[in-house]
């Protein structure tokens, strides 16, 4: 594992990166899940209009909001891995050297990303989900209104990993043809 997983400093900036832009991202969809909550509370109201006109506003802003993030991810995946992967290289070279295949280290390098895609899914929604509650805490303290916590429901988590573990790859295609061209 180790040997895929090369200097853990530099495995730790790569995952911290891509947590902190798929957090923006779970922080959006939290906050609207809270709007949400009222605009489904099945009271007549005179404001019920316009809390839907308010969330559907705000759901449509997370959305465009969040496809930024998501080409970002790959974006940023694509940046850190050019980087990181030269400090890797020697060790996918020594391995060549000594006999090991190429499909040998496509694997490791393909273990390496499902890694940092497993700790950027599993940290991002914890960060940005303890961030929108944060958030939500404090705004809801300076209005003096209820706190609702903001919450993401497992489907949306599901959603979430099956948007991280391709752009992870996605990102990380060119740096693993780099490293297969190379001879290495």
């Amino acid at each position: 594992m180790k040997l895929a997983l090369g200097d853990i400093k530099l495995l730790t900036t790569e995952v911290m990166s891509l947590t902190l832009i798929v957090a923006l991202a779970v922080g959006a969809k939290a906050l609207v899940n809270v709007v949400e909550g009222f605009t489904y509370l099945g009271l007549p109201s005179m404001w019920s209009y316009f809390v839907r006109a308010v969330y559907n506003e705000l759901k449509t802003i997370a959305y465009l909001w969040s496809m930024s993030l998501w080409f970002l991810v790959v974006v940023a995946t694509y940046l850190v891995s050019n980087y990181v992967l030269r400090s890797v290289v020697v060790t996918y070279a020594t391995l060549t050297y000594l006999g090991s295949s190429k499909t040998f280290i496509i694997k490791l390098l393909f273990i390496r990303y499902m890694v940092i895609a497993s700790m950027t899914w599993l940290v991002g929604w914890s960060v940005g989900l303890t961030t929108a509650q944060v958030v939500f805490r404090f705004t809801a303290y300076i209005f003096g209104a209820p706190y609702e916590v903001p919450y993401l429901s497992l489907g949306e988590l599901v959603e979430l990993a099956v948007m991280v573990y391709p752009l992870v790859i996605l990102g990380s295609i060119p740096a693993m043809i780099k490293v297969i061209r190379c001879g290495f």
